[in-house]
């Protein structure tokens, strides 16, 4: 049974695969990783030396990494950012109650949002490019 399952996983991400292309998979990675650099960045003073921006924009990149990493797999634009927001506000939770290490800052949970929206609208770009471009050029056959 488990390995029929993991059959049609496979199956459904070679077809993903091929239906949205591997360079199509790699910008997404890419992005995560500029992403990544940013939240670096923010944590090391480089982009701003004011914490209050540097605490929030540490955050909205972060969440701009999760977002494209899950967008890298067989996952839809609106999943992947529900699922990000969800999580990311979740752990905010967690960290109210207790269970996480780290103080509760609602500012936290708007600077999620700003980082999924932004994501979002990154993403947007890249797949109406993509669009717009294979509309112009037709695919060899």
């Amino acid at each position: 049974m488990k390995y029929k399952l993991l059959d049609k996983l496979d199956d459904y991400i070679e077809k993903d695969i091929e239906e949205r292309g591997s360079w199509n998979i790699l910008k997404k990675l890419g992005l995560s990783l500029f992403c990544i650099t940013g939240y670096v960045a923010c944590g090391a003073g480089i982009i701003s030396e004011n914490p209050y921006i540097q605490g929030n924009l540490n955050d909205s990149f972060l969440i701009g990494a999760y977002y494209f990493s899950l967008r890298a797999g067989p996952i839809k634009r609106s999943h992947a950012a529900l699922a990000t927001f969800c999580l990311a506000t979740l752990s905010e939770f967690g960290q109210y109650v207790g269970v996480f290490n780290g103080t509760f800052d609602p500012k936290d949970i708007a600077a999620y949002a700003v980082g999924v929206g932004v994501a979002l609208g990154i993403d947007h770009l890249i797949e109406k490019k993509k669009d717009n471009l294979e509309s112009i050029v037709e695919k060899p056959k």
